[in-house]
């Protein structure tokens, strides 16, 4: 099998959450289209996580992906009241305390880090249980500890990172996430090289909100 660049993991990723979308909300819960949906995640994660390596602008970079995580939200609450953070939270997080933490590491900060370990743990495990509302994290505690694993393991153990990331989550979420445990197949093919990007700027970053607002119309016309 040839390599994969990580542009061609971004597209794999992108039709198999757009599959997981469709069937959660046109096709009922369709359980082969959501099985095939669980591959999505792990390959974004693992994306994110080399995004914060290799960026040359980290700080740019979380805050791409924190407005479009932020106007994602406002959308979603004014069309669906939910308070449901999306998966672009959970990714936002999740740079935020890498850049924590290594800015911590760098000037020997502990406290920083330690801090920031507990914000966030707080954010996504502990709030939802003590609000009343809808409040959650896409992914929870499993989806940080992916990203952050795949960043900091060394290249040869990522994929252990992985699988670490997504038994943690399939033991908090519903069984049908053990099913995420299959990316680390197209992941193992990853060559770590960009490779040809999309002729369109911020392609996948605005497929996410567009995607869903063409999915979420359909839902409401049915």
């Amino acid at each position: 099998m040839q390599k994969l660049s990580a542009t061609t993991l971004k597209y794999l990723a992108l039709i198999t959450m757009t599959m997981d979308h469709i069937g959660l909300l046109l096709l009922n819960d369709y359980t082969p289209f959501r099985i095939i949906g669980r591959l999505s995640f792990p390959i974004f994660a693992y994306m994110i996580a080399e995004g914060c390596r290799y960026t040359h602008n980290r700080m740019h970079y979380f805050l791409r992906v924190s407005i479009l995580a932020i106007l994602c939200q406002i959308v979603m609450y004014i069309t669906t009241h939910s308070l449901y953070m999306s998966i672009l939270i959970s990714f936002s997080l999740s740079i935020l305390l890498i850049m924590s933490i290594d800015y911590s590491i760098k000037n020997k900060h502990l406290l920083l880090s330690i801090l920031s370990v507990l914000l966030v743990f707080f954010l996504v495990s502990i709030l939802p249980k003590i609000t009343s509302t809808d409040y959650q994290i896409d992914y929870g505690i499993g989806g940080i500890i992916l990203v952050m694993m795949v960043y900091y393991l060394p290249e040869k153990w990522r994929l252990v990172g992985v699988l670490v990331g997504c038994l943690v989550m399939s033991i908090t979420m519903t069984p049908l996430q053990y099913f995420s445990l299959l990316s680390i197949i197209p992941l193992a093919f990853y060559n770590h090289k960009k490779g040809k990007g999309h002729p369109l700027p911020y392609f996948f970053y605005l497929y996410y909100p567009l995607h869903l607002a063409i999915i979420y119309l359909l839902a409401s016309s049915l």
